[in-house]
C-alpha cells in the first residue's frame, strides 16, 4: 500500500522525527499552524497509520510511520545530492527539495542514486541510507 503525504503532513513528520515525542501545542507552535489545523493535520496521519497518540496524547511515529520518514530523508538528500553537484548552492538546494522529497517515486529517488554513483553522503555530511525495501512506503 502507497501512501502520498501532504507538504504539512510531511513537515509534521519531520518535526515528530526530530523530537521523538511531541505535543499537539508544540507541533502547532513549531509548524506555525493553529491548533485546529495541527490537529486535523495528525487525525490524518493517524489514519494512516504513521503516527499514534499514548494515553498522555503525546504524538509519536509508528512503526510504518519511521520507514516513511526513512523514504523521505533518502529522497530528500538524493534530491539534494543531486542539486548540490549541479551547481546549485547546498542551502537552496536544502530548501528546494523539501519542497518534493515527499513526491518523488521511490523509483525516480533510486535511479538518481544509482546514477549518482551512490553517495554515502549527502551535502551537509549526513548519510545517505538505501531502504531495502520500500514495500508499504510513500
Amino acid at each position: 500500500m502507497k501512501i502520498k503525504f501532504t507538504r504539512r503532513e510531511r513537515d509534521c513528520l519531520e518535526q515528530i522525527n526530530n523530537e521523538g515525542r511531541v505535543t499537539l501545542v508544540r507541533l502547532s507552535k513549531d509548524l506555525d499552524v493553529k491548533s485546529p489545523t495541527a490537529h486535523s493535520i495528525v487525525k490524518r496521519l493517524i489514519e494512516k497509520g504513521v503516527v499514534s497518540r499514548d494515553k498522555n496524547n503525546a504524538i509519536t511515529l509508528t512503526t510504518f510511520g519511521e520507514r516513511n520518514v526513512a523514504r523521505i530523508i533518502f529522497r530528500h538528500r538524493v534530491l539534494e545530492t543531486l542539486l548540490a553537484r549541479n551547481g546549485v548552492n547546498v542551502n537552496d538546494a536544502c530548501a528546494e527539495c523539501r519542497k518534493l522529497d515527499f513526491l518523488v517515486s521511490d523509483k525516480v529517488a533510486n535511479e538518481l542514486f544509482e546514477k549518482l554513483r551512490e553517495p554515502r553522503l549527502c551535502p551537509h555530511g549526513l548519510p545517505i541510507r538505501i531502504q531495502q525495501n520500500s514495500a508499504n512506503t510513500v
